[in-house]
């Protein structure tokens, strides 16, 4: 793969944010934008629009911003199944994340189970 560039607000401190995304190319012109947990949609750049794929969580505020700025051809809803991080944070529920499926219709989505795979080609 080939990382292209970090997404997200500076930071004045140099400490990297939660809000961290990262736009990677993949072998046969498949582009994949990883956006972070608080990533805001003014912070995408305009290059990661039309990736094929878009890895998000339904506990980005901004989740449905980000994906119509970003018009991928699928978005990995991200997080489902991952155990509570931090003590403070509720973690995604199956109910969170088949309501941001539902809500990004007609965008296809996807929620893979731990040990799932999903391959990715490209189209154009």
């Amino acid at each position: 793969y080939l990382f292209e560039r970090a997404v997200c607000e500076k930071r004045p401190d140099g400490r990297v944010p939660s809000a961290m995304g990262y736009l990677v190319s993949l072998p046969g012109r498949i582009r994949v934008l990883f956006a972070g947990s608080s990533l805001r949609a003014e912070d995408v750049p305009d290059l990661a629009r039309n990736c094929q794929c878009l890895v998000l969580t339904a506990r980005n505020p901004q989740a449905l911003e980000i994906a119509a700025k970003v018009e991928p051809e699928l978005v990995l809803v991200d997080g489902a199944f991952a155990c509570s991080q931090l003590p403070n944070v509720e973690r995604v529920s199956l109910a969170m994340a088949h309501a941001l499926q539902r809500l990004l219709i007609p965008t296809k989505s996807l929620l893979l189970a731990p040990g799932e795979s999903w391959e990715i080609t490209a189209t154009h």
